[in-house]
């Protein structure tokens, strides 16, 4: 008798539950097989629906069956499929994690030994050793020794799937997250539950209860396919209706060889021909309708886009003409570009993946990531969509150089990108390299033009604090003062001037670095003291001029640039001498009484806002002479490296400090570095102050 025949078959209520879920199933199939989406997640929905589709099918035929021979070949085919549905229940649910490269080669392995399982189901009575008839009167299988190994396929890979996907609603981020997670376990669990029927296979009870599992799963199945993309869609596949066409013209082939009239046969083959033309034309032209309307938006944003960049001066505009297309058009959460020069970047980009990106310049979306063989740069890569926040990075190339990237967040449903929304993207990517390279030269150009500002500024500054010897009388006091700059603009300065009250302020400054900024840092400084000593008037004072001259380093220097500076403000009446140090080294006094050094600690100018300053203060003697230096003349070096050193400076004062003319003791301080330096160029900026106290009235 026929497999087929309807005479093999009594239709009992048990079938009609299977028969739904056979149907619910043949819907989820063609969507697998009319929607084009990641390949490997695509592949195992397809396996698990296909597989599934015949288990239900299988079983509601069995059910139904009154011939014991045709019921057990029912029963093997209804359980030979179950082995495949555990691995591909696998397969999507690590791939909805992303984690498919950790297991691909277990779950290779898991879907051959599941397919040698069902082979073996087919082709022997190991699984399925025959039926017996319950007291329902159904005919049911009858368990093989190897029907446990057989289900354990199903089992074992289902119920790890489900408690991963538990585990991980858990820990996800946002309830629309949870909710997809708690989704997919709940599906597995239910299928895990169909495994009830093992009973019977035992001879334990007369109705099989696995329909009440199988018909919940799969109602879920339906409604998560319809409120998450679960094979993540990127669009319809046209191609598919043909290949069912030519599944049905093979068919039509086959009925005329074996003996139908042919002109029927013939008359199938074109049917079928028509109809799938007819049906593919029908999808396509549907399709064509939706991405126009999509498309239109896109396109429309695109333009905009592409006219925006034309006038790009700034990086705001075009932040915010990107996420006018990402997030107005897309649908896309948290866009934003990041410069070649961005910290943030600089530190998620890995050289390898740097590399990598100028020959891989496509769109990278994370959630493919898992189906991409990308070997060892799979971490760094992964580094960078985690250190970015990021679902989707595209990186910005113009003429091969890599000018930044722009990174984006997921959309807030948690649909995944279409194929042609990755187009769109690289048209955007093309646009938004070519803004950041115009607004990168654009920054140089104007950046040149203020340089040419700043130049003039420093050279007039420079002019006015010319090299070479100055010699005047401050207040009570005689001041000498020595400048050799390294280059044309120098970072040292010194400053002398005689205050309201009769006391001489004696100041004397190094700037780090050389050039144009060293030189601005140390105007604007000039400029902060001349101004301290008109704002604070009679109540002046070395510790308020400190905090005003950091202020004034650190509005231009921004901490990129530092000064050192000594202060001294001595009063003729003791006579004394009150000083302040910010990281400057101590300067000496020298005369009759010997030689001594005005000790005082502080950190540097335009490091923080409050530096930490100590106010000193010294006796003097009538006569005595202050010499205030830079760094640059106790480091000098000579032709084999050794520096001056404060030694060598201290035996000179000891030797012509005791009485000498302070224009004379500089000359010989001088004079002796030349000598310890010989033909070995000075490197730095040296300034040099001789400050000799006058007596007192």
């Amino acid at each position: 008798m026929g497999l087929f025949e309807p005479a093999n078959y009594a239709l009992h209520w048990v079938s009609v539950p299977y028969l739904v879920v056979a149907a619910l199933l043949l819907l989820l199939l063609g969507y697998g097989l009319f929607t084009r989406g990641d390949p490997v997640m695509r592949m195992a929905f397809i396996a698990a629906v296909a597989a599934g589709t015949v288990y239900a099918a299988a079983q509601a035929a069995a059910a139904s069956c009154v011939d014991p021979a045709l019921a057990a070949r029912w029963y093997r085919w209804m359980i030979a499929p179950l082995a495949l549905i555990g691995p591909a229940v696998f397969t999507l649910l690590q791939g909805e994690q992303v984690q498919l490269h950790a297991f691909r080669k277990l779950i290779g392995a898991a879907a051959a030994i599941a397919t040698a399982s069902a082979v073996v189901t087919l082709a022997t009575d190991w699984v399925v050793a025959g039926v017996w008839r319950t007291d329902a009167g159904l005919w049911n299988a009858v368990a093989g020794p190897l029907l446990e190994v057989h289900l354990a396929n199903l089992v074992g890979w289902s119920g790890a799937g489900a408690i991963a996907a538990a585990r991980r609603a858990r820990t996800a981020g946002g309830a629309y997250a949870r909710r997809r997670y708690l989704r997919f376990a709940a599906v597995t669990g239910l299928i895990v539950g169909g495994s009830v029927d093992l009973l019977l296979a035992h001879g334990v009870g007369s109705v099989p209860l696995a329909w009440i599992p199988a018909l919940a799963a799969t109602g879920l199945l339906v409604a998560t396919v319809h409120r998450i993309d679960v094979i993540r869609k990127r669009g319809r596949d046209d191609a598919t209706p043909w290949e069912l066409a030519i599944v049905v013209a093979i068919g039509g082939v086959a009925w005329a060889v074996a003996g139908a009239p042919r002109a029927l046969a013939t008359a199938a083959v074109v049917v079928a021909m028509i109809a799938g033309h007819a049906a593919v034309g029908a999808i396509r032209r549907r399709a064509a309708r939706r991405r126009d309307r999509v498309g239109a938006v896109v396109e429309r944003a695109l333009d905009a886009f592409d006219e925006r960049c034309t006038a790009v001066t700034a990086i705001e505009p075009l932040q915010d003409a990107v996420r006018d297309v990402l997030e107005g058009a897309l649908g896309l959460q948290r866009a934003r570009v990041l410069p070649a020069g961005d910290e943030l970047l600089g530190r998620a980009l890995d050289a390898r993946v740097r590399a990598w990106l100028h020959v891989n310049r496509a769109p990278l979306a994370r959630d493919r990531l898992g189906v991409e063989r990308l070997g060892g740069l799979r971490a760094p890569i992964e580094a960078l969509f985690a250190a970015l926040d990021a679902a989707v990075v595209l990186p910005l190339l113009d003429r091969d150089t890599l000018v930044g990237v722009i990174a984006t967040g997921p959309r807030a449903d948690g649909r995944p990108l279409l194929d042609s929304e990755l187009d769109a993207m690289a048209r955007l990517q093309d646009s938004a390299a070519r803004a950041l390279t115009w607004l990168r030269l654009y920054r140089e150009a104007t950046q040149r033009a203020e340089d040419a500002r700043e130049v003039e500024v420093a050279a007039a500054v420079q002019r006015a604090r010319s090299a070479g010897v100055t010699e005047r009388a401050v207040g009570a006091c005689r001041v000498v003062a020595h400048y050799l700059p390294a280059g044309q603009f120098g970072g040292d300065w010194w400053a002398a001037a005689e205050l309201a009250d009769g006391r001489t302020l004696v100041l004397v400054g190094d700037t780090t670095g050389h050039g144009v900024p060293a030189a601005l840092v140390t105007a604007t400084v000039e400029g902060a003291c001349e101004a301290a000593q008109q704002l604070l008037g009679a109540s002046f004072g070395l510790f308020d001029l400190m905090q005003i001259l950091n202020r004034a380093v650190l509005s231009v220097g921004r901490t990129r640039y530092l000064m050192s500076c000594f202060a001294a403000l001595i009063d003729p009446e003791g006579p004394s001498v009150s000083f302040a140090n910010a990281g400057h080294p101590f300067p000496y006094v020298c005369g009759p009484s010997g030689l001594r050094a005005l000790v005082s600690r502080g950190t540097p100018l335009g490091i923080e806002p409050e530096p930490r300053i100590a106010v000193g203060r010294m006796p003097l003697a009538g006569g005595d002479t202050i010499v205030l230096f830079t760094d640059a003349l106790v480091e000098s070096e000579s032709e084999r490296g050794e520096r001056y050193g404060d030694r060598r400076l201290q035996r000179v004062l000891r030797a012509r400090g005791a009485a000498a003319d302070p224009a004379e003791l500089c000359a010989a301080i001088l004079d002796d570095v030349r000598v310890h330096c010989g033909d070995r160029p000075v490197r730095e900026d040296i300034t040099l102050v001789a400050v000799q106290v006058g007596m007192p009235s």
